[in-house]
């Protein structure tokens, strides 16, 4: 998108403003790229003062717009409130970050808790740096922070770069803190550190002479640099990567079933080879469950009486399905509540739970199923129930 924005042409602003329209209703964290990229089109446009004055006027625009327009309309027509959004997931937060999205109550925190999140979450980023991004690449990247940009284009990227990555992190920091919402903006990282490894490599003079001869080869000055900077970029942001397919793998081949699909595979398609495509499923597979069984999935809140729908009394479901898939993992942990149905699927009488009683009602046990330890790349056996809707 920062490409068409840059070609300073209408048919390309036409095509990124359909993008940016798309990543509003497609990206959670949809409405930061759009931010940036239009702080991107101002400043390549305009002078630096007028570009902030006008970005600042973009800001307060787009507060009227979600305050008086998308807040009414939340919920209809697709559209969504940002601020209500993001106060519900900011203000609000739970012990386990993954609650908010399984409907959690309430805590009520407020800007202190907030601030408290925001700092710890933001230290947990930093010590987990090499799980999110290579740590090399980014340290050339807040080194380039004080590189002097060639043109206006340039400075206008680094800018409107640096404003998207931070505002990610302080979003996701005060919000939901997993790494997936901040894997987007990582290339941004890559891309400015590449610049500034390029800008060190042009501060060595190699020589005076614009050709080199190497083994014979006459090759130019740029070229060796452009060589240099892809071998270091290469070591410094695949080095480690590398590493652990070669290297790690031998450790990796005697502890795992290598050539075999992950669990959550497996437990995919025994959602797929039992349901219909067109039934909506209540399961605790994550997304797993869509992107390899091809099924429509949502995950399972806290609490089985929050698949009751409040206006009717009725569950709106085809199909229950639960797995062993993490459900001792904090962020993807089954209840007491969940457990008594997953334990006990044959035998509803002891679905003790608020709301048990209409889900017995409504649901019959399909079948109970399992994966072999050898049959799944982690050498684990799972276990997963599937009741079907009346």
């Amino acid at each position: 998108l920062a490409y068409f924005i840059s070609l300073k042409k209408k048919w390309a602003n036409i095509v990124a403003t359909i993008f940016l329209i798309l990543l509003y209703f497609t990206r959670p964290l949809g409405f930061i790229y759009i931010a940036g990229l239009s702080f991107y089109f101002l400043l390549i446009n305009f002078k630096l003062k007028n570009a902030l004055a006008y970005f600042v006027l973009v800001l307060i625009a787009g507060f009227l717009v979600d305050h008086f327009i998308l807040l009414p309309l939340s919920g209809r027509y697709f559209l969504y409130s940002i601020i209500g959004r993001g106060i519900g997931s900011s203000f609000n937060q739970s012990g386990v970050a993954s609650d908010a999205l399984r409907g959690a109550v309430s805590s009520g925190g407020g800007i202190a808790q907030t601030l408290k999140n925001i700092f710890y979450n933001l230290y947990n980023f930093y010590k987990l740096l090499p799980q999110i991004m290579s740590p090399y690449l980014f340290a050339l990247f807040a080194v380039g922070l004080f590189v002097r940009s060639k043109d206006n284009i340039e400075k206008g990227f680094k800018l409107s770069s640096v404003f998207m990555i931070l505002t990610t992190l302080l979003v996701v920091a005060a919000s939901i803190p997993f790494f997936r919402y901040i894997h987007p903006v990582v290339p941004l990282v890559y891309i400015l550190a590449t610049g500034t490894l390029m800008e060190i490599i042009n501060k060595f003079q190699i020589t005076s002479s614009k050709q080199i001869t190497i083994f014979k080869l006459q090759v130019t000055k740029q070229t060796l640099l452009v060589l240099g900077s892809c071998l270091l970029v290469l070591f410094f942001g695949v080095g480690q990567t590398v590493g652990v397919l070669i290297l790690d793998s031998r450790f990796q081949a005697s502890t795992h079933n290598v050539g075999e699909p992950p669990v959550y595979v497996r437990l995919a398609e025994i959602l797929k080879t039992n349901t219909l495509p067109n039934q909506v499923v209540i399961t605790n597979l994550d997304t797993w469950g869509s992107w390899y069984g091809d099924r429509k999935t949502i995950w399972f809140p806290l609490e089985p009486k929050q698949i009751i729908d409040p206006s009717t009394g009725k569950i709106p479901f085809d199909a229950i399905y639960l797995t062993s898939y993490l459900i001792d993992d904090p962020n993807y942990y089954m209840g007491s509540d969940w457990r008594d149905i997953f334990n006990n699927p044959k035998d509803p009488t002891k679905w003790t739970c608020d709301g048990c009683s209409e889900i017995s009602k409504e649901f019959s046990l399909k079948g109970v199923y399992s994966v072999s330890a050898g049959s799944d790349y982690e050498r684990q056996d799972a276990k997963a129930i599937l009741l079907i809707h009346k």
